[in-house]
């Protein structure tokens, strides 16, 4: 295999490479988009989670102030912020686990970015040493056939005069 050929398989493959990289760049950032969004769903739940229960304590308190309080309506209000209070603390579980997928994501995207950049600087650095190469080439091309029409015409000018002897 000629070394014009080997070259051209490399940029190819090279090539191929750096196509790779850049599908997993995207890949990775609709991801880490999707991870964003369910941080952002997450967070906008436990909000809509404290407001229904800062509205469920007002009520509660207010049923309360007005009448004669008993213990069993204290246990029933006490069920009930305790259901509120593991609502929330699995909202926020959940917040915490998109929270740190995200991360994940967003820490694998980057590396992703940069093997991409690596390969797309191998791939350019390649082509201009295929450039070069061949306009190299062509200079040489033109060098030989200058050289043969030189020597073309020499041989012509020497056919045409006799010989001194």
């Amino acid at each position: 295999m000629k070394r014009p050929d080997a070259l051209t398989c490399l940029l190819d493959l090279r090539s191929l490479r750096e196509q790779r990289a850049g599908e997993t760049v995207v890949g990775l950032r609709r991801s880490s988009s999707q991870a964003a969004e369910r941080v952002r769903l997450a967070k906008r739940a436990i909000d809509g989670e404290m407001r229904k229960v800062a509205i469920e304590e007002g009520r509660s308190f207010d049923a309360l102030a007005g009448g004669v309080v008993s213990t069993s309506n204290l246990r029933e209000m006490r069920h009930r912020f305790d259901a509120a209070a593991g609502r929330l603390l699995a909202l926020e579980t959940e917040a915490a686990a998109a929270t740190d997928f995200e991360r994940e994501r967003r820490d694998q995207l980057c590396g992703a970015r940069d093997t991409h950049r690596r390969y797309r600087l191998g791939l350019e650095k390649l082509e201009s040493i295929i450039e070069l190469q061949a306009r190299r080439a062509r200079s040489r091309q033109a060098a030989l056939t200058e050289l043969s029409d030189e020597e073309q015409a020499d041989g012509l000018h020497s056919a045409r005069r006799p010989r001194q002897i």
